[in-house]
């Protein structure tokens, strides 16, 4: 994810990466570190660990910074509701992404409409997600990616259809009222 996210993605997309300066002893991007990284260069998006988030809610000059943000994506986890929503409250800008080494990233970046959808992913277009329901009282379903034209996940270890496929094991249930919206 680093290499997607710290090379790739910036040569696409056009943005400026901002990152620790080399030393020889590496730093250890703490959730006080990184909060005043981010101050001191005006940085306008931000992802980040739900641990961070999770410090950083309890700090009001670090809630201050991360208001003038125009977004922050959390991944790796899940970040306690509570938290999520203390902090949209505030006026942050929060939202889930989802990804991970055997298939990539496969949730759409954008703005959401509503500030409270913060723990929900869009799946792109480009992806095949597949919901396989588990008949259980959450009404949750297994997400499984199958290979297409734009998607091919790197590890495949599943079939679906006639279709390679990988089958993540991991439960997403749908949003109530957005059928786009899944919550992992």
């Amino acid at each position: 994810m680093g290499l997607f996210l710290q090379i790739l993605i910036p040569l696409y997309v056009g943005y400026t990466q901002v990152l620790f300066a080399p030393s020889h002893i590496p730093v250890i991007p703490t959730s006080n570190l990184t909060i005043k990284a981010a101050a001191s260069t005006k940085c306008s998006h931000m992802i980040c660990v739900p641990a961070f988030l999770e410090m950083w809610s309890q700090e009001e000059a670090a809630v201050a910074h991360l208001r003038q943000m125009k977004d922050i994506m959390f991944g790796g986890g899940p970040l306690a509701e509570a938290i999520g929503n203390k902090l949209v409250d505030q006026g942050v800008h929060i939202h889930s992404c989802y990804g991970a080494t055997e298939f990539g990233g496969v949730n759409e970046v954008s703005d959401l409409d509503d500030l409270s959808d913060w723990s929900y992913v869009k799946f792109s277009s480009h992806v095949d997600a597949r919901f396989v329901p588990q008949n259980d009282e959450d009404h949750s379903f297994e997400l499984v990616f199958v290979v297409s034209g734009d998607h091919k996940p790197f590890e495949l270890n599943f079939e679906m259809d006639g279709k390679p496929a990988y089958r993540t094991k991991d439960l997403v249930v749908r949003h109530p009222f957005k059928p786009d919206l899944w919550k992992l």
